[in-house]
């Protein structure tokens, strides 16, 4: 049984460990200090084992009296095993909690081994899932030549026309090109606007030079598409993707994921995980993205799991986490963006 420790040390120690083990974006330092201004509290925890750091978790948690709510986006870093019943009744004590509920995802490769140790151990899958299992991960060690010969013959077909378009790329951050878009899609399609000042500006300040953006514009400087991502080791993680109704009439997002990819590559990285395909919910992304990997790059992930010591928390907060993701512009002035 390994000895879990809360870690107190600096973040590059800690992101140290997580780029030689999962480099899963969401645990790095950076994410955790983001997810603490829009009102997270931030535990990270080290299970140590002949003194040697078997795995790390940051955890994300709201705590209401006698009950705790955790969250492990990406999952623990390093060895799956050490999510216990152990580990569990550590975090109960940590938080002085009667009442847990803890959910995490994994974007990692399913492992039938990882998966049976979860449901060993109490975890089951949420009744209410975010993101699909499958997803899409491109190999940079590959020349983009080789990338798109792989891809399916319509999107080889509409990458060249975008091409004969006059679309201005760059790599440049700046948080009113994420706010404006955002605000003109959310309008669209009747969603949450998940990009406003409040979560933008403190994203872009933490996250600094692991934060990469991508941009298209016209020839008058008019914004027509992003896409952002995010470095943790030799691996980059999708973060954002938002294309314009002028933007996708001149076939923007087929530029900027090209342009990216090369980034990307030019800067060290092996692997670029492009995002979930989520046919059902986002057919549209799902198309884009299954027309670039379908041909060896889709996967399935270990997904998300969640665990409860009472029956019903489990109930109330998928039901809580599904109204927040599919809510009214009612209701969505009453849950703050989390």
């Amino acid at each position: 049984m390994a000895n879990i420790w809360i870690h107190h040390d600096n973040k590059e120690i800690w992101n140290s460990f997580v780029e030689k083990n999962s480099s899963e974006f969401r645990q790095l330092y950076e994410w955790g200090e983001y997810k603490k201004n829009l009102g997270w509290d931030i535990l990270r925890l080290v299970c140590i084992k002949n003194n040697v750091i078997e795995s790390t978790a940051q955890i994300l948690y709201k705590k209401f009296f006698i009950v705790g709510f955790v969250y492990i986006p990406g999952g623990v870093t390093g060895k799956i095993t050490n999510i216990d019943d152990n580990f569990k009744v550590q975090i109960q004590e940590i938080l002085q909690v009667s009442f847990l509920y803890l959910r995490m995802d994994f974007s990692n490769h399913e492992d039938a081994l990882e998966k049976e140790h979860l449901i060993y151990n109490g975890f089951k899958r949420p009744s209410y899932m975010i993101k699909s299992l499958e997803y899409c991960e491109l190999d940079l060690r590959k020349d983009t030549k080789q990338i798109l010969a792989e891809a399916k013959p319509k999107w080889r077909y509409n990458h060249k026309k975008s091409l004969q378009n006059e679309i201005i790329v760059s790599i440049e951050t700046i948080s009113e090109d994420f706010v404006l878009i955002n605000d003109e899609l959310a309008l669209e399609w009747k969603v949450r606007n998940n990009f406003k000042d409040r979560e933008v500006i403190p994203m872009i300040k933490e996250l600094g030079t692991k934060l990469i953006t991508c941009k298209a514009t016209d020839k008058f400087g008019n914004l027509l598409a992003i896409r952002a991502s995010v470095i943790s080791g030799r691996r980059a993680y999708h973060l954002y993707n938002a294309v314009s109704k002028k933007g996708r009439n001149s076939l923007s997002g087929y530029r900027i994921l090209i342009y990216m990819i090369d980034f990307l590559r030019d800067s060290g990285v092996d692997y670029f995980e492009i995002g979930p395909t989520n046919q059902k919910r986002f057919p549209g992304p799902y198309r884009f993205k299954y027309g670039i990997g379908y041909k060896d790059s889709i996967f399935t992930s270990l997904g998300e799991w969640n665990y409860s010591n009472v029956f019903f928390l489990e109930r109330v907060l998928n039901s809580f986490i599904y109204i927040y993701f599919n809510s009214s512009a009612f209701v969505r002035k009453f849950i703050n963006n989390f």
